[in-house]
């Protein structure tokens, strides 16, 4: 392998929610909508480098179901935040 490719760090992850995290049909009602084993997998990156979720949907909606991302970009971009990593919402 290349030597330069070997030395690339990731500095971040961005990644898009809606039928790319979650099922594409994903209702305001549905507290758990990234599948258990994926949201693990996030928890695991985070801890080692941003994780930014971008969303057409609001801040509200978005908040509690990704407590593992450090910049939320809701609405298309319009509220950007930057967010501090949480539990969220409990699971029953």
């Amino acid at each position: 392998m290349d030597k330069q490719y070997m030395q690339t760090k990731i500095n971040a992850v961005l990644s898009d929610y809606d039928g790319t995290l979650s099922p594409i049909n994903t209702f305001r009602s549905n507290v758990e909508s990234i599948p258990e084993q994926l949201e693990g997998v996030l928890w695991e990156i985070s801890q080692s480098i941003p994780v930014g979720i971008i969303l057409s949907k609001d801040y509200h909606f978005l908040h509690p179901r990704t407590g593992f991302a450090r910049i939320l970009s809701c609405i298309l971009g319009v509220e950007t935040i930057s967010h501090r990593i949480h539990r969220g919402i409990k699971k029953d």
